[in-house]
């Protein structure tokens, strides 16, 4: 799942994924990012409000997923996977769990080969990667989104951060989950895997019903938006 919040209002809820287990992750920040080979700062709000496009949210409504490439550029990604490294190697993460409920009850099915953090309920993630945290904190996501698609009215994001260490790490086909259950319409995963090649695996696999299945590479700086509650995937 991509992550459990409980809310009153639509939640949009974002995965920051490094599907590879030889590739680390860096440094994110959400209001301004100070680059690496220049003194100038680059605002992450104004980057997500130059590719959350009208043709992007019209791609969501129509297909129930969009793609989109470069959000950041190769340095900021480059220091988001560094800092998303950090928290694996310092042992702040633990097993994804499918939820699977049935009847009011709800089962957890562990996956060994998948770690993840959650930003919102553990205060130490925040502290080990403060430029993820910033992101969180930061709104534009959710505002573009409701602008251009204004049935969805986002109005709460979560951040979850996820590492796949390889050796057939895979997610059942699923729902991330269900309009009965709480208030998560939107899902977007922000790859971090640079140098990715097909043989690494790691794609994600959506399933448009009536539309064949759809393949997308992790590669870095590449974003997918689909339905929480409506697109089946792996």
């Amino acid at each position: 799942m991509c992550i459990s919040v409980r809310s009153l209002r639509p939640v949009n809820a974002i995965r920051l994924l490094n599907s590879l287990p030889d590739i680390g992750l860096p440094a994110l920040q959400a209001r301004c990012i100070q680059s690496q080979t220049s003194n100038q700062r680059v605002p992450v709000a104004q980057r997500i409000q130059k590719v959350i496009t009208p043709q992007v949210c019209a791609e969501l409504v129509a297909r129930g997923y969009a793609v989109v490439d470069g959000v950041f550029g190769p340095i900021l990604s480059h220091q988001l996977q560094l800092e998303l490294t950090r928290v694996h190697q310092s042992g702040l993460m633990h097993l994804n769990h499918t939820h699977l409920v049935n009847k009011g009850q709800t089962h957890l099915l562990p996956k060994s080969q998948i770690q993840e953090a959650e930003l919102t309920f553990d205060p130490s993630v925040r502290q080990a990667a403060p430029l993820v945290a910033q992101l969180n904190d930061d709104r534009s996501l959710c505002t573009m989104l409701s602008l251009f698609i204004p049935q969805l009215r986002l109005e709460e994001q979560a951040i979850k951060l996820q590492y796949n260490e390889g050796g057939g790490g895979c997610f059942p086909m699923h729902f991330d989950s269900d309009e009965q259950l709480d208030m998560r319409r939107v899902t977007a995963i922000f790859y971090l895997n640079e140098n990715w090649k097909p043989g690494h695996g790691g794609q994600l696999r959506l399933y448009p019903f009536p539309a064949p299945p759809v393949d997308i590479p992790p590669v870095a700086d590449r974003l997918v938006l689909f339905s929480t509650t409506r697109m089946l995937h792996r």
